[in-house]
């Protein structure tokens, strides 16, 4: 159980690499978990089963582990926090990375979680290139099973633009029978409209999500036609 070697670690907690050690192009995915009290019992054990699923593949993946940069924002513990579970983490000198366990409690304040990737983000951009590191479009991966208690108007208008310029990728996925699906679609940008989740299958849906990753990890930067997998093992049909 180990993380990455870096030289610095900055206020937004993310792990500054040395490009001599790894000049791989990055991509940075920031996954933005609801671990709010409706998500108690089996459905934040198969969320944590899920994210290790997730971090199992990026690691053994022999492109992705030296490009992709997963980060972890969870919502909802205590009393709705928003907190940075996990820092920009790399598997290019490790075999293997542990990511926190979650706990569901709170509320569901989505807004600021968004707010928070994106700055994230966009720290992490800015040191890419700082070090004359190239990147992919970054992801961001928002799972929630309710809908907000706080304002996200703001967050999905950033959201908007970002996609819109082609410098993000927004992926919205709803778990449950209780999840606001339309608010999650004003969230989503027009062009990717969110999914549901069939059942409780985290860990098929993060297998998809370790493709994907791949796939971006094998493509060159820049490159608008990266084909991903189909989402037919994890995502509803809709009617």
């Amino acid at each position: 159980m180990t993380s990455a070697t870096h030289t610095a670690d900055n206020a937004y907690g993310i792990q500054v690499f040395d490009a001599s050690i790894n000049p791989a192009a990055r991509c940075s995915c920031v996954l933005l978990l609801d671990i709010s009290g409706s998500m108690s019992g089996q459905p934040i054990e198969e969320l944590n089963a899920g994210v290790q699923t997730f971090f199992d593949e990026i690691c053994h993946d022999d492109f992705a582990r030296f490009s992709v940069e997963p980060a972890v924002v969870t919502f909802g513990k205590g009393h709705g926090s928003v907190d940075v579970a996990m820092p920009f983490t790399s598997c290019a000198n490790v075999q293997d990375v542990q990511p926190p366990r979650f706990q569901a409690g709170g509320g569901t304040p989505m807004g600021e979680a968004i707010a928070t990737g994106l700055k994230l983000l966009k720290h992490r951009k800015d040191e890419c290139r700082h070090q004359g590191i190239a990147y992919y479009q970054p992801w961001m991966v928002l799972l929630t099973d309710g809908a907000p208690t706080d304002r996200w108007e703001e967050p999905a208008q950033d959201v908007h633009a970002l996609c819109g310029a082609r410098k993000l990728v927004f992926i919205g996925v709803g778990v449950g029978d209780g999840v606001d699906m339309d608010t999650l679609g004003r969230v989503c940008p027009p062009n990717r409209p969110p999914k549901r989740l069939q059942g409780l299958r985290f860990a098929e849906f993060f297998e998809w999500l370790s493709q994907s990753m791949g796939a971006v990890s094998r493509s060159s930067v820049g490159d608008g036609g990266v084909r991903l997998p189909s989402v037919d093992g994890w995502a509803e049909v809709e009617n």
